[in-house]
């Protein structure tokens, strides 16, 4: 049977786990120290000198200790910026590797983009042609109809191309600011 294998523990957990600890110590300090002197006020009031005299070094070693929590705390936080330094580190690699994705994404459409946009073009003076050219149709269709006391049979309305590819691209410039070739 393999043994289950924990999750390693990272620097920056590390350090979380020994702050909280720190300051859960010093919170227990804090009513230690407090319970002490309620005690020792209460020696003190009863004239017990033995009691008050033990609660009173207790309470000197309370304090020593808060001091040397005080300065572990100091000591822990103090670390924070080496271990966001090496986090920063170590995300280099990555950062590094997805920087060399996108430029070889941007690389490639700034290679294919301006033939793109040429065919785009192209196809949009061929479609103008034939626009021109079904117009054309369509009225000599009408006229032969007439002509000939012919009904005009149903066509299909022709669908200005044109007007849509200026729409879109005014489109794309309002989203690109007002200019597609910003700079």
């Amino acid at each position: 049977m393999a043994a289950v294998k924990e999750p390693e523990t990272t620097t920056r957990e590390a350090l979380e786990q020994e702050l909280e600890q720190t300051r859960d110590a010093l919170n227990h300090n804090i009513e230690d120290r407090e319970e002490t002197d309620r005690r020792y006020r209460l020696f003190v009031k009863s004239g017990d000198n033995v009691g008050a005299a033990k609660t009173k070094l207790r309470l000197k070693q309370l304090v020593d200790e808060r001091e040397i929590l005080q300065d572990r705390m100091s000591a822990l936080v103090s670390q924070w910026p080496q271990i966001e330094r090496d986090e920063e580190k170590n995300r280099l690699p990555a950062l590094i590797e997805t920087r060399k994705s996108k430029l070889a994404e941007q690389t490639r459409i700034s290679t294919t983009a301006p033939a793109e946009f040429r065919r785009v073009l192209d196809d949009m003076n061929h479609c103008r042609r034939l626009e021109q050219e079904i117009l054309s149709l369509t009225g000599e269709i009408r006229r032969i109809a007439e002509e000939t006391g012919t009904p005009m049979p149903p066509l299909a309305a022709v669908r200005p191309m044109t007007g849509n590819f200026i729409n879109e691209v005014t489109k794309v410039q309002t989203l690109a600011g007002g200019n597609v070739y910003r700079q």
